[in-house]
């Protein structure tokens, strides 16, 4: 009983360290090199790539329905038709595509399709905002801490920067295949993506929990429904048999600036598993500098975190080994009761605080396309006025999003209060009944 006991602290004592542990900074090949590498493996054997759900997976997804992570892939634990992808839990809010194991891949509107789709475009509006929801509730587990939203913003930043990156690859590719295509609508959306970097960068990592969370939730949907708008203005644009090859080229896209962004995650990440293992030792009365700083440089494994705690837990007596679990099982509790009320705070405004961040866009596009007609910049006033009319359309379209979910609130409130008067009415009948 008293092994079972340790090994369920020892569980909860290596999940408090949330954040998958960074590459060690001394290796010689980049994430970048790494993912690159990766997805190569799936293009060759004919096979495309997607993130899972909640982006801390890639997928290789091959044309006849079989999915299989690109760790798994490279190292031969999966290969091309050994797990099917099926569409599950048709007509909820769960639908979606999951694996072999019924492990969750990535929510989507699929019912009657055979195989996952790659570009995501089958997504409704709906289930976006849902996805939003789900996946960004377990990121911001890490996002209330300062180290932890340092990591979750250069991780944002590395993936708008990415995005950046190959939206302007995309748009020369158009233009190389045909000079007369109109792609004003995906450049005004990179200039948009462009200001959300801006906003990512400067963004504050202290502060409460919910402020951190309300941050990280607003601008993770900004990326998204960039990003989104972004391949939908040059779906039609891309020639259908001209997709494949550009999804090698875009796969194989390599700047510095990324290498420099995984670098500074990797950084960020061991400050903030050091954080965690700090928290534990101190509730176990563990003192060991030196294992702290090899948790901050990224030389430490679990393993040897493991070998301290149980070097701890063996000079202690029964007694304090109970009192060392119920004392960690309260302040996790605690800490996970904290997080939810953030996050559920952070995200039932959402609307509203898009609405008005958008709106500050609008306002910024409007003043430099001001600047520029001073300085008889004519076409980049006419650009930064169009954009600065976008940006304040995406406003209003968040504020009727937030009025229709207002509306639904009210409706679900005076729905729960005529059913409790109408379970009032049946009892009070039922009594009567019995009375006569």
């Amino acid at each position: 009983m008293a092994n079972r006991k340790i090994a369920a602290l020892m569980l909860m004592l290596l999940m408090a360290i949330s954040i998958i542990p960074a590459a060690v900074m001394g290796d010689s090949e980049s994430e970048t090199e790494k993912q690159n590498s990766l997805a190569d493996k799936c293009t060759s054997e004919g096979g495309e790539t997607r993130y899972n759900y909640d982006h801390t997976e890639r997928l290789c997804i091959f044309p006849d329905g079989s999915v299989c992570s690109l760790v798994e892939l490279s190292s031969g634990e999966c290969t091309k038709g050994e797990c099917a992808a099926e569409c599950g839990a048709i007509g909820t809010r769960s639908e979606g595509w999951y694996d072999c194991n019924n492990k969750l891949l990535f929510w989507e509107n699929c019912e009657g399709q055979t195989v996952p789709s790659v570009d995501n475009d089958t997504e409704t509006k709906d289930k976006t905002e849902e996805k939003v929801d789900n996946e960004t509730q377990d990121e911001m587990t890490a996002v209330i801490s300062p180290h932890g939203a340092e990591v979750r913003l250069l991780q944002l930043e590395k993936a708008i920067t990415a995005n950046i990156l190959k939206g302007e690859k995309v748009v020369n590719y158009i233009l190389n295949k045909t000079p007369s295509a109109n792609v004003t609508a995906a450049n005004k959306i990179l200039d948009d993506m462009a200001l959300l970097l801006d906003e990512v960068k400067a963004a504050n990592t202290t502060g409460t929990g919910e402020e951190l969370a309300q941050e990280y939730v607003d601008l993770k949907s900004d990326a998204i429904t960039l990003t989104q708008q972004f391949r939908k203005a040059v779906k039609d644009l891309i020639p259908a048999g001209d997709r494949d090859e550009l999804m090698r080229r875009l796969n194989s896209i390599k700047h510095p600036q990324l290498d420099k962004l995984d670098n500074a995650i990797s950084e960020a990440t061991h400050l903030y598993n050091a954080d965690q293992v700090k928290a534990i030792f101190t509730s176990l009365g563990i003192t060991d500098e030196a294992l702290i700083k090899a948790v901050e440089d990224g030389t430490a494994t679990k393993e040897q975190i493991k070998t301290a705690i149980k070097a701890a837990l063996a000079d202690m007596t029964p007694e304090q080994k109970k009192e060392a679990l119920l004392k960690l099982r309260e302040a996790l509790s605690k800490k996970a009761v904290s997080h939810r009320a953030a996050i559920a705070n952070a995200l039932a405004n959402r609307f509203e605080r898009q609405s008005q961040r958008w709106e500050e866009r609008s306002q910024t596009f409007l003043n430099k396309s001001l600047e520029a007609e001073a300085h008889n910049q004519t076409v980049k006033s006419l650009v930064m006025e169009e954009v600065s009319e976008r940006a304040q359309e995406m406003s209003d379209d968040f504020e009727e999003k937030a009025g229709e979910l207002r509306d639904m609130i009210q409706e679900r409130l005076k729905e729960r209060e005529r059913n409790g008067n109408a379970t009032k009415d049946s009892e009070g009948n039922e009594s009567d009944l019995g009375e006569d």
